[in-house]
């Protein structure tokens, strides 16, 4: 396989962040994961001293329905408090969501070899309400990249999540992460921003590293 790419201002990473607002996200667990994502966008903010943007961002947070809260939006140009949850959205609608990533991130294709190739961060408290979510999941992980490389999709799961599901929603097994709370994923959406801007790891380290977190 040739070199991984770097990240770089202009081949920056596309992060992809699908968030569960359905109902049963509301209070506590609201709050940490917003804790959590505005620290992961803090961390990328400040990559290079924030003086270049290293990183475009799709946010896109789910109920009954998908809302794009940002479409591969220059890091710098967001803050930080742009990114949170609320837990008012109704169902957990996999299935819709997950098939307007795959149509957003086709739509935004790569088209250097230079660019590193996306990593994508699914995470749900809840029990599938939808259609099967794994074919649109298929779609994502079947990007091809021009450096050689699918997406990385890492999957996180608490509370009544699916495990099964979940899994198979991943990149592979190893990339389904169970927590017990909110607040676990609080710290790992944390620790993925540290690794993510580490200086001189390469984006496969990034991506062998993620799996053990």
């Amino acid at each position: 396989m040739p070199v991984a790419p770097r990240v770089t201002s202009k081949n920056p990473l596309q992060v992809i962040l699908i968030a569960d607002d359905s109902g049963s996200m509301s209070g506590q667990p609201a709050q940490q994961v917003t804790e959590g994502l505005q620290d992961f966008i803090a961390k990328l903010q400040s990559f290079g001293r924030g003086e270049k943007s290293y990183f475009r961002i799709l946010f896109v947070k789910f109920g009954d329905q998908p809302h794009v809260v940002h479409e591969f939006a220059d890091v710098l140009q967001i803050p930080a408090d742009g990114f949170k949850v609320s837990g008012d959205s109704g169902c957990t609608n996999m299935d819709e969501a997950l098939e307007m990533v795959a149509t957003k991130m086709e739509q935004h294709r790569l088209q250097s070899e230079l660019d590193p190739a996306p990593l994508v961060i699914f995470w749900s408290d809840g029990q599938n309400t939808g259609g099967d979510p794994l074919p649109a999941a298929q779609r994502i992980k079947a990007i091809q990249c021009p450096c050689g490389r699918a997406p990385l999709v890492v999957t996180c799961g608490f509370g009544e999540a699916e495990r099964e599901l979940l899994e198979g929603i991943a990149t592979s097994p190893e990339h389904f992460k169970p927590f017990q709370s909110a607040q676990e994923l609080e710290v790992f959406l944390g620790n993925v921003g540290t690794l993510v801007t580490t200086a001189g790891k390469s984006i496969d380290q990034v991506r062998e590293e993620i799996k053990e977190l």
